[in-house]
């Protein structure tokens, strides 16, 4: 309590003194643990960031999030470019390891937040930002699939496919139909840019997709399919 009071008198200033003052005294005392002291320490401090993480308000998680980022961007623009590098890969790493031991639902809930997260920031953009964030994400999004495995490729298709169905249950006939026409819109323009080799890529992998589905039909449903798929071609 006593400690509380003081720091909220403290000045901007005086408070960065107090953390840089601490940090050094904490990185003092660390470099002369063992490590395996080093990796209760570690255990210790998250479980203990997770119980004061749980007893906080919204506002207070959101404050302690804005300044973990401020704080963050202040320590990486002080980094060379490797040194950039190198922090993204670890980075990537831990997510990843920490990704790997969630659970479902540890996973949707973080989806969300992040999505809700996006979504506020979005929304203070001008249209012409929006594009250029729309263009970066795309060639975001192409660089990390050039680099996925097939297996990779295969999963990402399941899950997004899962939370598109989920989203489109919720729907009503009316949206669901103009949803439809806006995916054929961007499917068309998205087909328009393509180049040769491009659309024969995406010819093969629609078609493989399409047989595996098929193998899973009994014959009534493949001659039932067979009919609907004719008469669709018919109306186009």
């Amino acid at each position: 309590e006593l400690r509380r009071e003081r720091r909220a008198q403290m000045s901007v200033d005086e408070k960065f003194d107090l953390t840089v003052s601490n940090t050094a005294q904490k990185r003092l005392k660390r470099s002369q643990l063992s490590d395996v002291e080093k990796q209760q320490q570690n255990i210790k401090s998250t479980e203990l960031r997770r119980e004061r993480r749980a007893q906080m308000s919204v506002d207070e998680k959101l404050n302690l999030k804005v300044s973990n980022t401020a704080q963050k961007r202040l320590k990486r623009s002080q980094l060379s470019d490797v040194e950039k590098q190198q922090q993204n890969i670890k980075s990537t790493e831990l997510r990843r390891e920490r990704r790997a031991q969630m659970s479902v639902d540890e996973k949707l809930n973080l989806k969300v937040s992040n999505t809700a997260q996006m979504r506020l920031k979005r929304s203070d953009l001008s249209d012409v930002q929006k594009q250029q964030q729309n263009i970066k994400s795309n060639e975001l999004r192409r660089e990390r699939r050039a680099q996925m495995s097939v297996e990779e490729k295969l999963n990402l298709k399941v899950t997004n496919t899962a939370q598109m169905r989920l989203k489109r249950s919720d729907l009503s006939d009316v949206q669901k139909q103009q949803q439809n026409i806006k995916s054929n819109e961007l499917r068309r323009e998205r087909r328009a840019q393509m180049s040769v080799d491009e659309k024969f890529d995406l010819k093969v992998s629609n078609t493989a997709q399409m047989r595996l589905k098929r193998s899973d039909l009994s014959d009534v449903q493949k001659q039932q399919q067979n009919i609907k798929s004719n008469e669709l071609r018919r109306e186009r």
